[in-house]
């Protein structure tokens, strides 16, 4: 998956135009970047774009394959080989790589929002919460821990107490084993 020094130089200077473009060597080839997003990457002296449904299509009207790492894998990547005129015509590099460029920075965005947490909440527990309307950490802080316990184990799912310490720690901004026993008593008490 090599590259050589000079076709990486070469890409960086005639997609220049678009931007601040760097690239950073990893894994034998290299990553390009325009304001810390990765748009596109090179590999045995080929340039590959950032690629999803959107212009998936594009690629594969003309022939032109994805990123495949490894030759004896069929695993395949959201990058497809991007055609020579990307390098050659301003024009043609600002709507090929321009679509690829907004690709990444969508695909960044929604991992940076999908990332949002709520403390003392683990992934399982996240997919309860959402499953009763519950998708950030105010709007957990709104309904309270006590009802939303009570509405997730309503939902029909096996909860412990453990959840609703949990929940109680995430509304009051502690990490759940601060919680005193007498505050526990009381919500046991409050879910029955």
């Amino acid at each position: 998956m090599g590259i050589t020094k000079s076709f990486e130089l070469y890409v960086v200077e005639q997609l220049s135009h678009l931007g601040a473009v760097s690239s950073r060597r990893m894994f034998g080839g290299a990553g390009l970047y325009i304001d810390d997003v990765m748009f596109g990457l090179l590999a045995e002296d080929l340039l590959y774009l950032k690629s999803d449904n959107s212009n998936k299509e594009d690629f594969e009207k003309i022939g032109l394959k994805p990123f495949q790492p490894f030759a004896d894998k069929k695993m395949v990547m959201s990058y497809h080989e991007a055609p020579a005129e990307v390098l050659e015509d301003r024009d043609f590099a600002v709507k090929w790589v321009g679509k690829s460029i907004a690709i990444a920075k969508a695909t960044k965005k929604s991992k940076k929002t999908n990332k949002k947490k709520i403390r003392n909440i683990g992934p399982k527990s996240m997919v309860w919460l959402k499953k009763v309307g519950i998708n950030s950490a105010s709007e957990l802080k709104k309904r309270g821990a006590v009802k939303t316990f009570l509405d997730i184990r309503g939902s029909g799912q096996s909860v412990s107490l453990n959840l609703l310490y949990a929940l109680y720690g995430a509304v009051e901004n502690i990490e759940s084993r601060d919680i005193t026993a007498e505050v526990k008593a009381r919500l046991r008490k409050d879910v029955g």
